[in-house]
C-alpha cells in the first residue's frame, strides 16, 4: 500500500485535528476503503470528502465506506469530479450522494464537475439529495451537460432548501426552458439564494426575461452571470427588450406604489464577463433599502398624484390626515437627495435642488388646499365668511 495512502488513513484513524480534508482519487487495488469508512465514521475534524472519479478503486461493494459517510458528524462539503469518467464510473458517485440521502442534516455544499454522462437517473439521483439535505447553502453542478428537463426535478427540490444561498450551473444546456424554471423558483416567498450562475447555457433573450420578470418579486437575489450566452441585451422583440425586463423589475414606474414595491435588491448583472453599468443596479447598491425605493420615487415621479391620500379615512371621507406625513416624507427625502450631494457641488447647485424639493411639498399642499379649502380655513373665518354670504343673499 502506497506509504502516503497508508499515512492519510492513520491520521484519520486517530483524529487528526490538522487533517480537514480526506481526498479519494486513483488508487491501487487492494487498498482498505472499508477500514476508511470506519475510521471517517469517528472523526470528528474532517470538513469535507473530495473523491475523483478517474481509475478510482472504490466499488460500490465497499459498503463500510458509505456506512461511514452515513455515521460521520462533521463532514459538510462534498466535491465529485468525474473528469473523463464514463456512466458506470458514477455509480460510485450515486452510492456517495445516497449516502448522504440519509445523513441529510450535515452537507452544506455539494460540487459535482464535470459529470458529462449523468442522464436522468443522475440528475434524479441529485434531486433527490437536495430534497433530502435542506441544509444545503452552495450548489456547483458544473459541465454536467444538465438539460431543462433534468433541471426541473432539481429546481422543485431546491424549493425546500430555504438557507440555498449560491447556485452555480455553468457550462450545461439548460437554455431558456431551464430559465423558465428557475425563475419560477425566484418567485418563491420561501427563496434565499442571493448569487446565480448561468455561464455558457444556451440562454436566449426569452430566458433573460424570464428571470428579470421573476425578480419584480424577487428581494433577495443580488448577483446574476449570464456570460458566454446568445443574448443581446438590448433588441427589441415583441413584448420589449432583455434591458427593458430588467428595468421594469427594478424601477417600475406605472405607479409610485408600483416604484417603491419594485426589487431594491439585485445589484450585479454581468452578461460577457462584464458588469452592466446601469442606473438602478447603482442605485441598489446602496445599503439602506428605504433610501433606494426614495430616490427612484423622486427621480421618476416629478409629479405626484396627492388625490388617493385624500381619502385616507376608513370612512373613505376626504380629510387632511395624510397631509403632515406627506410634509414629512418630503424632508425625509429631502436628506437623502442631499446625502449624495459631492462636496465639489457649489452651494448653488445645493440650493437650487432644495428650492425644487421645497416647491414640491408646496405643490403636494396646493392639492389638498384646492380639493379640501374650507379645511384650511380657520372656524372664526369660516363663520364670517358665512355671515358674508348670508348678507349678499338678502
Amino acid at each position: 500500500m502506497n506509504d502516503n495512502r497508508q499515512e492519510t488513513l492513520h491520521r484519520v484513524e486517530h483524529n487528526d485535528d490538522s487533517l480537514t480534508t480526506i481526498a479519494i482519487g486513483s488508487a491501487e487495488e487492494g487498498f482498505d476503503f472499508n477500514r476508511l469508512g470506519k475510521a471517517i465514521a469517528t472523526n470528528t475534524h474532517l470538513t469535507s470528502c473530495n473523491v475523483y472519479l478517474r481509475d478510482i478503486a472504490l466499488n460500490v461493494t465497499d459498503r463500510g465506506f458509505y456506512d461511514g459517510l452515513k455515521q460521520n458528524t462533521s463532514i459538510y462539503k462534498l466535491i465529485i469530479e468525474c473528469g473523463t469518467a464514463y456512466i458506470h464510473d458514477f455509480r460510485v458517485g450515486y452510492e456517495i450522494l445516497k449516502a448522504y440521502q440519509e445523513n441529510n442534516n450535515r452537507l452544506k455544499v455539494i460540487n459535482i464537475l464535470r459529470a458529462t454522462n449523468l442522464h436522468n437517473e443522475g440528475a434524479i439521483e441529485i434531486a433527490t439529495t437536495l430534497q433530502c439535505c435542506t441544509n444545503i447553502r452552495y450548489i456547483n453542478l458544473f459541465q454536467c451537460n444538465i438539460t431543462a428537463n433534468q433541471l426541473l426535478p432539481m429546481i422543485e427540490a431546491m424549493r425546500g432548501c430555504s438557507s440555498l444561498e449560491q447556485l452555480f450551473l455553468n457550462d450545461n444546456l439548460i437554455g431558456n426552458g431551464g430559465c423558465e424554471a428557475l425563475a419560477t423558483l425566484l418567485k418563491d416567498p420561501n427563496c434565499n439564494i442571493q448569487t446565480i450562475q448561468l455561464l455558457d447555457n444556451h440562454i436566449r433573450n426569452e430566458g433573460a426575461i424570464f428571470i428579470a420578470n421573476s425578480l419584480a418579486k424577487n428581494t433577495k437575489l443580488k448577483e446574476l452571470n449570464l456570460s458566454h450566452n446568445p443574448i443581446n441585451f438590448y433588441q427589441h422583440m415583441e413584448g420589449g427588450s432583455v434591458e427593458d425586463s430588467f428595468c421594469k423589475s427594478l424601477c417600475n414606474t406605472s405607479s409610485i406604489n408600483d416604484t417603491y414595491l419594485s426589487n431594491h435588491t439585485f445589484v450585479s448583472l454581468r452578461l460577457n464577463h462584464r458588469e452592466l453599468a446601469n442606473i438602478f443596479l447603482q442605485l441598489n447598491k446602496g445599503t439602506n433599502k428605504t433610501h433606494v425605493a426614495i430616490k427612484k420615487i423622486i427621480k421618476h415621479h416629478p409629479d405626484i398624484d396627492m388625490e388617493p391620500l385624500f381619502g385616507w379615512d376608513k370612512d373613505g371621507e376626504w380629510t387632511l390626515k395624510a397631509l403632515p406625513y406627506v410634509v414629512a416624507w418630503f424632508e425625509r427625502a429631502w436628506v437623502v437627495k442631499a446625502s449624495d450631494f459631492d462636496e465639489r457641488q457649489s452651494a448653488f447647485v445645493h440650493e437650487l435642488e432644495r428650492d425644487r424639493f421645497s416647491r414640491r411639498t408646496l405643490s403636494s399642499i396646493y392639492q389638498f388646499a384646492k380639493a379640501m379649502p374650507l379645511l384650511f380655513v380657520p372656524a372664526d373665518h369660516a363663520k364670517i365668511y358665512d355671515k358674508k354670504r348670508k348678507r349678499s343673499d338678502e
